[in-house]
């Protein structure tokens, strides 16, 4: 089954954006002269720029789309022509009444299907896994290999603005000084280890090592960061709060180490190759761990965990996010810095 132009759709945060690459590039693997397009969240999607198995990169949100999720939705001759365009149309949305589906094969769309992009509760595997097997009625029966693992390629003007950024913004990440980032928030403050922790931990390091903290936060960190700039006060940490994607991961790539919950910041983290430790409490690392050589899981331990998603809005003490210990963080921590330390000093 032949493909000269594809288009993925997929409509979802940072994580699940990362997760789509070894999709993408499966499908270039087994169409290697096709013409291949993204469409999803502008801003997230803005990390796959320059990944050389997607040839676009578009967002989906734009005038004349609302018309596809509405009963024989009535779309404009631009997009009709636009979805008529492509062979296979892969949208890995919900669309339980097939609404989605019915419109974009009345309006031309070519081999088309949705694919549901969680997987269901009894699935204990990667969720890259799970996507790759979105592929096979396609004929494209790809296992995961380490070939496949979610890479973010940064541009030598990313580096240079991260540069410019340090400089304009007065914030130091000297070289001879290995610095660690730390991002307390998450998508959902239930899978979010406490900021009391995290500060905890910062000062361990401190005192075990001379490192550089750094704190990445977005809008919904306000409290945590807070906290932790008011906790290390004295050790002048470097802070990235509500920073353009393409810039922190330039930033982050500076980095020696990055900690963090189970976030999408977490996965971009992963998909720099920075070694990356992800602290998992109600999620399960088997199907939500980000992938990579230099990946460490640090789990909570409750007999309750893995919960589902209403299990976990009900829980009153996350004890299972409780259950990890700044100490064991902080020794997981000294050993993936151990060689770049002893290099050092």
């Amino acid at each position: 089954m032949r493909a000269k132009r594809v288009l993925v759709i997929r409509i979802g945060g940072v994580g699940d954006s990362l997760m789509m690459l070894p999709v993408l590039q499966a499908i270039r693997h087994h169409q290697p002269g096709a013409y291949i397009e993204l469409v999803g969240n502008a801003e997230y999607l803005s990390l796959i720029e320059g990944f050389p198995m997607a040839d676009k990169v578009s967002s989906w949100d734009q005038p004349g789309l609302e018309q596809l999720y509405i009963p024989r939705g009535r779309l404009a001759p631009y997009w009709r022509d636009y979805f008529a365009s492509f062979d296979w149309v892969l949208a890995y949305t919900q669309d339980p009444y097939g609404i989605l589906e019915q419109n974009l094969k009345e309006n031309g769309a070519g081999l088309f299907f949705t694919y549901p992009p969680l997987p269901p509760p009894q699935e204990q595997r990667p969720i890259t896994e799970y996507l790759l097997g979105s592929l096979k009625p396609l004929g494209i029966h790809q296992q995961l290999t380490g070939s496949l693992i979610p890479r973010v390629y940064l541009r030598e003007e990313d580096r240079h603005g991260a540069e410019q950024f340090l400089r304009e913004a007065g914030q130091i990440m000297p070289l001879e000084q290995p610095t660690v980032a730390v991002h307390p928030g998450s998508g959902s403050p239930k899978k979010c280890w406490p900021a009391e922790h995290f500060a905890e931990l910062c000062l361990k390091l401190n005192e075990r090592a001379a490192i550089k903290i750094c704190l990445v936060g977005g809008p919904t960190d306000e409290q945590a960061l807070g906290l932790l700039k008011e906790r290390l006060g004295e050790l002048s940490p470097v802070v990235f709060k509500e920073l353009p994607l393409r810039l922190l991961a330039a930033l982050l790539s500076r980095c020696a180490l990055y900690i963090g919950n189970d976030s999408g910041i977490t996965h971009l983290a992963a998909a720099l190759a920075i070694p990356t430790i992800a602290l998992f409490g109600p999620t399960d690392p088997q199907v939500w761990s980000p992938l990579g050589r230099q990946v460490y899981i640090v789990q909570g331990q409750a007999p309750c965990r893995p919960c589902s998603l209403q299990e976990r809005k009900n829980c009153p003490e996350s004890i299972c996010l409780h259950s990890i210990h700044p100490d064991h963080v902080s020794e997981i921590a000294l050993g993936a810095l151990s060689g770049l330390l002893h290099s050092r000093y």
